[in-house]
This record gives structure tokens, sequence and C-alpha cells, in this order.
């Protein structure tokens, strides 16, 4: 039921226009180092504030900060992230990205492979970064 309303509210606020978010500092120079940050530092340790600096800030107008923190704490409830491996990006000269249906150019499609629990199957993710300015910037998936 809480995943029906977090992604309601979702839907919702993805449909309405907001400004944009003002970005902060870089995690990393490049998406592999960018994705490694993210979820080996940021989202395995319940940082949801410094991993929400690191959203694209087409993500930032379409996904406030709480709503983001509440997903990624439900997620960590399932078993917080152990072990983070990063594989080399593949460079997709067009993406778009599913919440909204923006098309972006020059994107950075970085496979991350994380475990939660021992002996539970690792979850593997392909995480797409754009880069605004010099920083690689993320667009989550759906919840």
């Amino acid at each position: 039921m809480g995943r029906l309303i977090v992604v309601g509210a979702l839907l919702a606020l993805a449909l309405r226009p907001l400004p944009a978010a003002a970005q902060d500092g870089c995690p990393a120079d490049t998406p592999e180092d960018t994705a490694s940050v993210l979820f080996g530092d940021y989202l395995a340790s319940g940082q949801w504030d410094l991993a929400y600096q690191v959203l694209h800030p087409e993500a930032q107008i379409r996904i406030p900060g709480p709503v983001f923190a509440a997903f990624q704490q439900t997620r960590a409830a399932v078993g917080p992230i152990l072990d983070v491996e990063v594989f080399p990006a593949r460079m997709a000269s067009g993406w778009t990205w599913g919440i909204t249906g923006v098309r972006f150019t020059n994107v950075a499609e970085v496979p991350v492979r994380f475990s939660r629990a021992p002996g539970i199957v690792p979850e593997l993710e392909i995480v797409p970064l754009v880069q605004v300015g010099s920083c690689w910037r993320w667009l989550p998936p759906l919840p």
C-alpha cells in the first residue's frame, strides 16, 4: 500500500512544472566513480540527502526530496546495500527517461551490481548518468 502511495505521489508530481533545482559539487569525475560513490557510499549508508544531490536537475524537479528519501528507505528496509561492483560505462547517443519521456543525449549507462544480504542473489541495475556542467547526474528508475 505504501508503494502505491509513493508511485501515485511521483506520478502526480511528474506532471506539474517546477523551477530547476540548484546543483552543488560533484561526487566524482567519471560516470563509473559517480555511480560507485552514489551506491557504495550514499545509498549504502542511508545518506539520502547526498544521494539526492546526485540527481539530475530534471529528476529533482519531478521527485521531491522527502519522496525520494521515503522510497530509498523502503528499498533499504528490504536489506541494506552491502557490496557494490561497478562496471565500465557504455555511452548511449540517446536515452529516454521513463518518468517524463524526456530524451537525453550522451548518456553514460553504468552497470552496477550490488548485494543486499549474504546468500541473496545480487541485483544488477543500469544507472543512467547525464553530464551537467562538469558533473555526472543520475536519472533514477521508476519506483
